[in-house]
């Protein structure tokens, strides 16, 4: 006799790109469909990322365009539909789902998955006593909180009394199979062969202090480098002026938000990263498991949990940019080995294993 699937329902505000959905898109997309019938509920129906979803899993809306006004069609959508589990990944319709929640079917589940460090990203927050209220009270009502990596959790705990009971840690998976296919899909040429090319990648917005990247570079003694930045952002116009005083723009280039960054990626010989702090950044995954190696600030978040030092990057004093400049300087002596550094986020991070953990929990 076989047993009847269970019901997921995965609940995101939309599908565009960003590091949680993306996390989202490889866990839909590598699911065992022969264990779950999933549907995926958006609040709005957009997202570039829409477009790479298995045509297997069901894609419904609520064609609302402000998640805070989402809560009545969601009590009416999952009373309708009575999913078995909940699945939410974003920080602000996890906590929409938390007030939901006593207006559903007491057997439906609820998991959330946390995507930043509450602590220091509602920190200025115009209403972030209430905010940290909502997460006290609602957190330790779900069934599950996931959290990417040890220091999420400790922040969770000691910051807003999450029961550690409530919580576990599932690191982010890497579809390795996805970004190795997509390594000739573009017309990538950005990279001189006999510089040293570095990269990085994420929004332009003061989180990620793209400043500190630029000062760094500048204080290269030699002109034998070139810097690509993919990604947009409110900042991209003051650092395009940083690099004007700096005397820098022409090795600096700001391509944009770019569909397909892999190739760029794996032309470059370090992914630079001096954000202020990161939860578990998907980019740097991306990156090691090309083979690229990492410089990046030591900052609060899960980057100690990805980062070995000496093996597969080094990490950098937050705000050291003379340290960080010094290790730029030294790429060019080969010390990374390409072949250890894939192997080793293979092992660790690779979507089949986490994708495991994920179903483990979505199954109990």
């Amino acid at each position: 006799m076989l047993l009847s699937k269970k019901k997921l329902c995965v609940v995101m505000p939309a599908l565009e790109r960003g590091g949680a959905e993306r996390v989202v898109l490889t866990i839909l997309n590598n699911i065992d469909l022969d264990i779950f019938d999933v549907k995926l509920l958006v609040i709005e129906n957009r997202g570039n990322y829409l477009e790479e979803l298995r045509p297997e899993i069901q894609l419904d809306t609520l064609n609302i365009k402000r998640v805070s006004k989402s809560i009545f069609p969601l009590v009416r959508y999952l009373r309708k539909h009575k999913p078995n589990v909940v699945f939410s990944s974003l920080s602000h319709m996890n906590l929409i789902l938390t007030l939901v929640k006593p207006f559903i079917p007491s057997n439906i589940k609820l998991i959330v998955r946390e995507t930043s460090i509450p602590s220091i990203h509602n920190a200025n927050f115009k209403f972030k006593s209430l905010v940290a209220l909502l997460y006290r009270w609602g957190y330790n009502r779900v069934d599950k909180v996931i959290c990417q990596c040890q220091y999420m959790k400790s922040d969770l705990h000691e910051n807003f009394g999450i029961k550690n009971s409530q919580m576990t840690v599932i690191n982010n998976p890497v579809d390795a199979e996805n970004i190795y296919s997509k390594l000739t899909d573009s017309n990538c040429d950005n990279t001189q062969k006999k510089k040293v090319n570095l990269i990085a990648v994420g929004s332009i917005e003061e989180l990620k202090q793209y400043d500190h990247l630029l000062v760094a570079l500048s204080k290269l003694n030699n002109t034998d480098w070139q810097c690509t930045i993919l990604g947009s952002g409110s900042k991209l116009d003051d650092m395009k002026s940083l690099c004007k005083q700096l005397k820098i723009e022409g090795q600096v280039s700001f391509l944009g938000r770019v569909n397909n960054p892999y190739p760029y990626i794996n032309e470059s010989d370090a992914l630079i990263l001096t954000s202020k702090y990161e939860g578990f950044p998907n980019g740097v995954l991306e990156a090691i498991t090309l083979g690229v190696p990492v410089l990046a600030y030591d900052c609060p978040g899960g980057i100690r949990e990805i980062i070995v030092d000496g093996l597969n990057g080094k990490l950098i004093p937050m705000g050291d940019t003379d340290m960080l400049a010094q290790q730029i300087s030294k790429l060019d002596k080969n010390e990374f080995d390409k072949e250890k550094i894939a192997q080793l986020a293979l092992k660790k991070f690779n979507s089949k294993y986490i994708l495991n953990k994920y179903q483990e929990i979505l199954m109990s």
